[in-house]
């Protein structure tokens, strides 16, 4: 599964196009970010929560669970980027949790080395010091950066992604990852295929979305297929906030 494949989370659901955002001058984050869902009202008060990933794909399957959404990601190749630059854009696009990613490609070219000279001499003439990491200015990096926006409390709890075709030809949508805690917990899990909720056959996430919020705060009847098996069980879903 790629890093940056689409996901619904069965809420009040708004489902967008990636697009590139405006970039601020000088910051690689910014000039290299790319949209996956539009910029929402930050959930969480006070600062951007950073954190240094390890695995792109399990965390980001870890941040679905914990009910996040992917906003968007940034990805570059660079000398050393004062940690400064990631908060500015975290803060751009609102994001509640940012992960980080960074590993030594190699030497880096006279291009950047010349970049981080005139930095610094910019930086002597303003009377400032240049935020540069002493011994990386000779190094390297690629740079991967993940946004995240903090999902209100789910009426289902789910994340789909596309329709898919069961092993007895229903048509169904995959589920990608099951949010803790929530409604879908009780009944679902990962890779299973989501068939009916109530009377709807489910052949698109808009459906599982309106029919989610058409069943807030009421016991509905779920199908899925698990493992080639049919299975139906009751969920008493969220209230629609």
């Amino acid at each position: 599964m790629r890093f940056i494949a689409k996901s619904i989370a069965v809420l009040l659901l708004t489902v967008c196009t990636s697009s590139h955002a405006e970039a601020v001058p000088d910051n690689p984050y910014a000039k290299t970010y790319v949209s996956h869902n539009k910029v929402m009202s930050k959930a969480e008060a006070g600062p951007t929560q950073i954190f240094i990933g390890n695995d792109k794909v399990g965390d980001y399957q870890r941040q679905l669970e914990k009910g996040y959404d992917l906003l968007g990601y940034s990805s570059f190749e660079a000398g050393a980027v004062v940690p400064d630059k990631l908060a500015e854009q975290a803060a751009a696009v609102n994001a509640d949790v940012a992960l980080v990613y960074t590993t030594a490609v190699g030497k880096a070219p006279a291009s950047v080395r010349l970049d981080v000279a005139k930095a610094e001499s910019a930086a002597r003439k303003n009377g400032t010091q240049a935020k540069t990491t002493p011994d990386g200015n000779d190094i390297l990096y690629s740079y991967f950066a993940s946004y995240w926006t903090r999902l209100p409390p789910a009426v289902l709890g789910v994340h789909v992604q596309g329709t898919a075709e069961t092993q007895a030809g229903e048509t169904g949508l995959t589920v990608l990852a099951v949010i803790d805690g929530s409604p879908a917990a009780a009944a679902l899990r990962k890779d299973d295929v989501l068939l009916r909720l109530g009377q709807s056959q489910l052949d698109k996430p808009e459906v599982l979305s309106r029919e989610a919020l058409r069943y807030a705060g009421q016991t509905v009847e779920v199908v899925f297929e698990r493992q080639g098996l049919v299975m139906s069980k009751p969920l008493t879903l969220g209230i629609h906030r």
